[in-house]
């Protein structure tokens, strides 16, 4: 027994979060724990606990465990677009979440197996976090200018002029003229209604791709119906789908 009435227990010599936690780190001089505590690369004496275990926990150091946890973050959502941002600060604090662990070992002699495990993980995982988050900034850019050219379409006008049935086939033809100062790609939605009503029998699209500014393009819908005759119109015109594939 020792003079806390904890039975020794034998352990290699080494500094390990303190089991009282008051304070950052603990020596244990592989039989018991010792007065010898420190706090941030800091060393004091402090008495003795009566209550504190003899063996040492072996748990590795929150700054460690913080880096580890930061670096794999980084690289899971540094790809994703706009996460990337979150990723790449992480990835950062990684760095230097285990850099600082790693000083503050060495300079104490505290770095046990598992906390030089994570801080080194860490360590690791945080560049390709970065790398990860510059993939994440490129689709984010990318996502952007979709959505850009999705929303903005400009000044432009809309002439459908031929709209009829002949044999059995609706055609619905006409012009887009872009009145911008830009280059820009349409995409119209055109429906087909029942003579004389607001009944829309049949829904179509089509795209328009790089009008210039002050241009005209032609554009020509058409689909099989059941009509004798139908009524057309532009349901809506946007910019090219985002990520149609076309």
């Amino acid at each position: 027994m020792d003079s806390f009435g904890a039975r020794s227990s034998t352990n290699r010599p080494d500094w390990y979060p303190d089991p009282t936690h008051r304070f950052e780190y603990r020596y244990h001089n592989g039989t018991i724990w010792t007065g010898d505590v420190s706090v941030d690369g800091k060393r004091f004496l402090d008495p003795l606990q009566p209550s504190m275990p003899t063996a040492p926990t072996g748990r590795p150091g929150g700054k460690a465990v913080a880096a580890f946890v930061l670096g794999l973050g980084s690289v899971v959502l540094g790809w994703v677009p706009f996460l990337c941002v979150l990723a790449a600060a992480a990835a950062v604090l990684a760095i230097i979440f285990a850099i600082a662990y790693l000083r503050s070992a060495r300079r104490l002699q505290t770095a046990g197996a598992n906390g030089r495990g994570f801080a080194i993980a860490g360590l690791l995982l945080a560049p390709l976090g970065l790398v990860a988050a510059a993939v994440g900034i490129w689709l984010s850019i990318v996502v952007l200018r979709a959505v850009d050219d999705y929303t903005n379409v400009g000044v432009y006008t809309v002439d459908g002029r031929d709209c009829g049935v002949v044999d059995g086939r609706a055609t619905f033809a006409g012009t887009i003229t872009n009145q911008s100062s830009t280059t820009h790609s349409y995409h119209l939605v055109i429906e087909f209604l029942r003579k004389g009503t607001d009944n829309a029998l049949y829904t179509e699209s089509t795209d328009i791709d790089n009008v210039a500014p002050q241009e005209s393009a032609p554009w020509s819908i058409s689909r099989f119906v059941s009509e004798p005759d139908v009524d057309c119109r532009v349901r809506d015109v946007s910019g090219p789908l985002p990520f149609s594939g076309d």
